[in-house]
């Protein structure tokens, strides 16, 4: 059975990513652990962005949409989700031509992977997506674990990779920081949201 489920893992790993997508514009600090949300383990990636240069894009990415402008996905300075000055990536999209910005993650993976972000949505209409995707299954790709930032105001997860089953797990206010945690069980296929360090919803 364990060796079931490690070829199962590996033949899913080699095509994960790590996706931000939006309609208009959003800031992520983003990590990605080998831990569960409570618990210690590696960090498969991390990025703070404050290594690069002011109006550049980050190297730790890559662009699949360019939203409004190749220009406009970049790093600026500006107020963080702690209150200080400090570097965050701006995504900026447009109407049916979002800005979708991506990590792929390492080939091997664990069982458990945290993925932990900090978004601020600027504007009212659908703002962001933070997910766990692969762009090599379905048309536009394939949700793993995914969590939205809706334009009514309300904070959605795609439940089943399914974009029309989606739950509700809060709202927001534009202009305010949200920690949003993905916690997934590679092996059972389900994960976890938190948002605000608040588990929402469940499995």
């Amino acid at each position: 059975m364990k060796e079931e489920n490690k070829m199962r893992k590996k033949s899913l790993t080699w095509i994960l990513v790590i996706a931000m997508v939006l309609s208009m514009l959003i800031s992520v600090p983003i990590t990605v652990s080998a831990a569960t949300l409570l618990g210690n383990g590696s960090e498969l990636f991390y990025d703070d962005f404050e290594s690069y240069t002011e109006n550049t894009y980050p190297s730790s990415f890559t662009q699949k949409y360019n939203g409004t402008d190749d220009a406009n996905q970049k790093v600026i300075t500006t107020s963080t989700f702690n209150g200080s000055t400090g570097k965050v990536f701006q995504l900026e999209g447009a109407r049916n031509w979002s800005s979708e910005q991506y990590r792929s993650l390492p080939e091997t993976l664990p069982d458990n992977i945290v993925i932990d972000a900090y978004i601020k949505p600027v504007t009212s209409s659908r703002n962001a997506e933070l997910s766990l995707r692969t762009f090599s299954v379905g048309t536009w790709g394939t949700r793993i674990s995914s969590v939205w930032f809706e334009g009514d105001g309300t904070i959605v997860a795609v439940q089943y990779g399914n974009d029309n089953n989606r739950i509700y797990v809060g709202s927001y206010t534009v202009g305010n920081w949200y920690r949003v945690t993905l916690d997934n069980n590679m092996i059972d296929k389900t994960y976890d949201v938190y948002i605000d360090g608040v588990l929402t919803t469940s499995d």
